[in-house]
């Protein structure tokens, strides 16, 4: 099982969080610029004394930056009994895998499309494969990877997106105002017999949503590209970053540690796994 994010993405993106050359790093921990650039660019591995020169610059958790960089850091795979409440959907950009998922309430068959995976076939096929009933599209965010062929699939099914107020904008043509809504935190929305609470999480996008499932038994959550296994989605300005940091401190590791986390991007975690693991957060996950 492969991170979403090497050693190199990760202080790449908390150096640009930061607002930092690598002329500063390079001058502040004494690693020449080159090696700063091959680092990043997944082109060379680190030392030891290198993640610590990092993690100390960039306040990052050095023992779980240590573990990302020697790949001692590998989830769990989610628990099987999730596999009655939860498809996961691959698409691909190229090379670039991409994640979209169809939670469903197993008694009644409705059915909530996150995001797109950029392959509306796959995810009419699995509906339809399924007997499932599709209610909505819920987006964590809109970016094309995210949501890319969303016109295909309402084509197939007749259902409302559902998406931050932020973000409505993004859709375009894809809009229509007497179907679609905004989603907005402290809102719930009913699946069936289950519940999706909404949570608001800016910082990789300005509208950037969570969607929780809180059952008896297991939770689990989709925050699209917010947070990967052991590591954050991409912060486009500096302003973005410790916004981003914000959310998933107080939206996603406050949830229940069984808490499943199922990415835009990569393999799912946990919030026990993710407050254990991910060096953007210290060990109690403040």
């Amino acid at each position: 099982m492969t991170l979403e994010d090497e050693f190199g993405d990760i202080i790449l993106k908390a150096r640009a969080g930061l607002g930092l050359s690598v002329d500063f790093v390079s001058k502040e921990t004494g690693i020449h610029k080159t090696e700063i650039t091959q680092l990043e660019a997944l082109a060379r591995n680190p030392t030891p004394e290198q993640v610590e020169s990092f993690a100390r610059l960039l306040h990052l958790n050095s023992d779980k930056l240590m573990d990302i960089a020697f790949h001692r850091y590998v989830p769990k795979p989610a628990p099987t009994s999730l596999s009655q409440n939860v498809i996961t959907i691959l698409g691909y950009i190229g090379a670039y895998e991409v994640k979209g998922y169809l939670v469903i309430d197993p008694s009644t068959r409705e059915t909530a499309m996150i995001d797109t995976a950029f392959h509306p076939e796959a995810m009419i096929e699995a509906i339809s494969q399924n007997r499932l009933k599709l209610n909505y599209i819920l987006l964590t965010h809109t970016h094309h990877d995210h949501m890319g062929g969303i016109d295909k699939i309402r084509e197939k099914f007749d259902v409302p997106i559902y998406v931050s107020r932020e973000e409505a904008g993004q859709l375009g043509k894809s809009w229509n105002s007497g179907k679609d809504r905004f989603v907005e935190e402290g809102k719930p929305i009913s699946l069936g017999n289950l519940i999706l609470n909404v949570f608001h999480t800016p910082g990789h996008t300005p509208g950037g949503t969570g969607y929780v499932c809180q059952q008896a038994d297991v939770s689990f959550g989709f925050f699209g590209d917010a947070i990967f296994a052991g590591s954050l989605g991409r912060a486009y300005a500096t302003a973005s970053f410790p916004q981003l940091i914000q959310s998933v401190r107080t939206k996603v590791l406050t949830l229940p540690e069984e808490t499943v986390l199922f990415p835009g991007h990569g393999p799912a975690s946990t919030v026990a796994e993710e407050k254990k693991h991910n060096p953007f957060f210290n060990t109690s996950g403040d």
